[in-house]
């Protein structure tokens, strides 16, 4: 079977941690070839994509071709053209048995049998956590090229059942089409990690300049996080006690839509407690190693998010080891079943009083670490290629 694989949102390396869609794409690829050595595979990429991406990919597999997309720097011209007939007319040049397009919609001319993996539908369900340029820009591929997408394809993936349930609600794609294959993590093996844990966290911290014991959050910091109500309940703890007051708060990701009001707030708290260290310290984007040192050493990680299609950084921090609060809305309980607190992310109440609960009951911290252990083996890369190499054939 001559399997093709979109891989554009692979472009740019640097961004593979911050954008979800990328993440999936390569490990999945990754894997893929690592267990697959009867297909073929064509591998479409975007003709400004770094050679040394592509290289470290394919490796030496003999079953893998690249093809790259033609004048991709020119496709903002003329979007709808390039998406639909260019990028449709490269995929068809390949007579393949099966496309898959890990994180874009099907163009509606091709003809061949195709698999469609779908992320979230955040922007469907919550128009307002986007920015107005990007839902007028989307208005065309949203109302007619996405559902029209969903109906043609052979198979959907979703990456959760509730992102499963949003596209039987919203869109009325018939269960039976839409298998649930969960992402995975632990995309390095655990030597490797706790290599990375135990030699280098500590000074990566201290590069830092993070005060211990501190609480983590780390995400995009946009509306669909809801961070404003960890900054919040963070100063209502400094507020009703000392003992709160040896915990730093650390922020750590990209800044993202509308970040604003979340650092008028971490402005204002850090100006009114005059503690030892900053009370909120905002490192920034950190890479995949600061992520993983940050996330092993914290006393807990909490990410009020709104609405997740799957939730990664929680699975991350739960492998870690990191006792997670988190959100009982969309996916996450799904995901975290036992493993985590869960609150409503609409009460900076409840999230209070869980970072209280937890910051001083030791033997919970325990609990949920080990809970978390456990439940974060359930998700693997290697296992989510296999159930796609077991859908890739059910459709041949």
């Amino acid at each position: 079977m001559k399997i093709g694989i979109d891989c554009r949102t692979i472009l740019n390396p640097s961004l593979d941690e911050r954008v979800g869609a990328a993440h999936y794409t390569y490990y999945l690829v990754k894997n893929l070839l690592a267990i697959d050595e009867v297909n073929k595979y064509v591998l479409f990429f975007p003709s400004l994509t770094q050679p040394s991406v592509v290289a470290e990919l394919v490796q030496n597999y003999e079953n893998v071709k690249v093809k790259f997309f033609p004048l991709y720097r020119y496709r903002r011209f003329l979007p709808l053209t390039y998406s639909q007939l260019l990028i449709s007319a490269v995929y068809e040049s390949e007579k393949l048995d099966l496309l898959h397009l890990t994180a874009d919609s099907l163009p509606y001319i091709y003809s061949g049998k195709s698999v469609l993996t779908i992320h979230d539908l955040a922007i469907f369900k919550q128009p307002k956590w986007f920015p107005s340029q990007i839902i007028s820009n989307l208005n065309l591929y949203t109302k007619i090229f996405f559902p029209k997408g969903l109906k043609k394809t052979d198979k959907i993936i979703a990456v959760s059942e509730n992102t499963k349930q949003d596209l039987i609600e919203l869109f009325k794609v018939p269960a039976e089409k839409i298998k649930v294959i969960y992402e995975g993590t632990g995309q390095q093996s655990e030597a490797e990690i706790q290599k990375i844990v135990l030699q280098r966290a500590d000074s990566i911290i201290e590069q830092f300049k993070i005060n211990r014991p501190y609480i983590l959050f780390l995400g995009t910091i946009e509306p669909r996080k809801n961070l404003i109500l960890l900054v919040k309940a963070y100063g209502e703890l400094l507020r009703g006690s000392d003992y709160f007051q040896k915990f730093q708060l650390v922020i750590a990701g990209a800044k993202g839509y509308k970040h604003q009001e979340v650092f008028r707030e971490i402005k204002k708290i850090n100006q009114t407690y005059k503690l030892n260290f900053t009370p909120i310290k905002y490192v920034g984007y950190v890479d995949k190693t600061a992520k993983y040192a940050l996330m092993s050493k914290a006393t807990c990680f909490v990410f009020p998010t709104l609405y997740e299609g799957f939730g990664l950084p929680i699975v991350e921090a739960m492998s870690l080891g990191a006792p997670v609060i988190t959100s009982k809305v969309s996916s996450i309980p799904e995901i975290t079943e036992d493993a985590a607190i869960l609150i409503d992310p609409a009460s900076q109440k409840e999230m209070t009083a869980a970072i209280s609960r937890l910051l001083k009951d030791k033997q919970l911290q325990e609990g949920l670490r080990q809970s978390g252990f456990r439940q974060s083996k359930k998700f693997s890369w290697r296992k989510c290629a296999e159930e796609t190499l077991k859908l890739y054939r059910s459709i041949s």
